[in-house]
């Protein structure tokens, strides 16, 4: 959704009541939101053809428990900084979540992974800044952190 719908809720709701203007109707007359079609967003040109339906974007009670079946591997430089958009996404998805720290080195990254494979009926995802890993422990270390989150 556009930031002009939620303009549009504040409009509607500063209106008189019982306003018979062609404006629009005051919320507190009657509480109809704008529609949510006059403003959606464009899609970007980099989007593929199958990803511009907007059906797909649509609340979906089906993806509630999206990430349910996964448990996340966070790698950091520091375990604590890892954004609270991310965790709260997980956790709301129905999603595990453990964070890893990148100095920790690849011995005990492979016994994380190790570990988070062994629990039943969870796929574990491992998830990184590229950039942010080969500043913080050198090309050849995310090399070798890339090679040991495929096995």
């Amino acid at each position: 959704m556009k930031p002009e719908w939620l303009q549009e809720v504040i409009r509607l709701g500063k209106l008189p009541r019982n306003n018979e203007e062609a404006t629009g109707v005051c919320l507190e007359d009657h509480f109809v939101l704008p529609q949510e079609s006059k403003f959606r967003p464009g899609y970007s040109p980099s989007l593929s053809q199958a990803q511009k339906k907007f059906g797909l974007w649509e609340p979906n009670e089906e993806r509630v428990k999206l990430f349910h079946p996964c448990r996340f591997i966070c790698l950091q430089e520091k375990p604590t900084d890892l954004d609270s958009d991310i965790r709260e996404t997980i956790h709301r998805g129905g999603g595990t979540l453990e964070t890893f720290d990148i100095h920790s080195g690849i011995p005990k990254f492979h016994k994380a992974v190790t570990r988070s494979q062994a629990k039943q009926g969870k796929k574990t995802v491992v998830v990184g800044d590229p950039d942010l890993m080969q500043t913080a422990v050198g090309e050849d270390t995310y090399a070798q952190f890339v090679a040991e989150s495929k096995r």
